[in-house]
């Protein structure tokens, strides 16, 4: 059963704010007193200090990926990178030769290595869309309401994705040879997917930890203040 604190509470080994969301593990109803857990945190707590929430229904529960970072990150993302991983293996040669566009060529057969090589890679994609549709719904279930805990586990995913689109970034301009690179009308699919996509999917991951557009914790205390 999830609470919804009221009145701040502070002892020895706890405190928690008004406005936290949490969840009860244990009651002793002759003493008015309920044990509840919030994130690594548990301990005891007048029951006249919480509110019970109905998380019954998951639309009901407040949840850190909304508007557009659920339409991006739980949606899009997965969908373009399990395109991006079906096509590494059904047209292999094709978008290997497409990583650096070269007009008027045909794709080269691939040897074995090369074969393996760039399967592996899609396979990476894979897990990438995977981790999406598995991770944020599974936070979200787990931690209804609870958007301090929600915000650590999704954040830590989001900033691994935002290094990672770095280090895509980063690996992309310098293998592009120059005149590709600076001459935006000779980009392909693949090389928007790489630079433009990355960039874009990196801003907004931005925008996410600044609380853009989005229900956050210190919002969430702010407003039950």
């Amino acid at each position: 059963m999830s609470y919804k604190v009221i009145q701040s509470w502070t002892d020895k080994s706890f405190s928690l704010t008004k406005g936290d969301i949490v969840t009860a593990l244990d009651h002793k109803p002759s003493q008015g007193l309920v044990y509840v857990t919030k994130q690594n945190s548990e301990g005891w707590i007048p029951s006249s200090c919480l509110s019970p929430v109905d998380f019954s229904s998951a639309k009901q529960a407040p949840f850190v990926l909304s508007g557009i970072y659920y339409l991006v990150f739980q949606i899009l993302e997965p969908i373009s990178t399990f395109a991006g991983a079906s096509t590494w293996f059904t047209n292999t040669e094709w978008l290997f030769h497409s990583l650096v566009p070269a007009p008027g060529t045909q794709p080269e057969k691939l040897s074995d290595r090369t074969r393996m090589a760039v399967w592996q890679l899609g396979n990476s994609w894979f897990l990438l869309g995977l981790m999406s549709i598995f991770v944020y719904p599974a936070v979200k279930r787990a931690l209804p309401g609870q958007i301090r805990a929600q915000e650590q586990i999704v954040g830590a995913v989001l900033a691994a994705l935002a290094i990672a689109d770095i280090t895509h970034l980063v690996v992309t301009v310098i293998g592009l040879p120059r005149h590709v690179l600076y001459d935006i009308s000779s980009w392909n699919a693949t090389t928007h997917g790489n630079i433009t996509t990355a960039i874009v999917l990196f801003l907004l991951r931005c925008a996410w930890f600044m609380g853009i557009g989005r229900q956050t914790a210190a919002k969430t205390v702010s407003k039950n203040h």
